[in-house]
């Protein structure tokens, strides 16, 4: 509760910015139990990963027009080769 707004700021950037990095490696439940970057190049994952991404723009949009911390999806399309939406 101490600790200043912009000490506060940094620190959930950076953990945002991590959470963003391992993203793409992790298994997750939504494409089951694949990872992003394993399951776009599966028959059919290029679009389950790219209905998952638009899902989150989406969550992050509304983050971002409230005022929250919000994870730029257009980072996660990069690194996946998806062109920005």
């Amino acid at each position: 509760a101490n600790i200043p707004m912009e000490e506060q700021e940094a620190v959930m950037r950076s953990l945002l910015a991590r959470h963003i990095e391992q993203w793409i490696d992790t298994p997750i439940p939504a494409l089951d139990g694949k990872t992003p970057l394993g399951m776009v190049g599966l028959p059919g994952g290029k679009e389950r990963v790219g209905q998952l991404l638009k899902e989150m723009e989406n969550t992050e949009e509304r983050k971002r027009r409230a005022g929250e911390f919000y994870v730029d999806v257009n980072v996660l399309r990069k690194k996946l080769d998806f062109p920005p939406s």
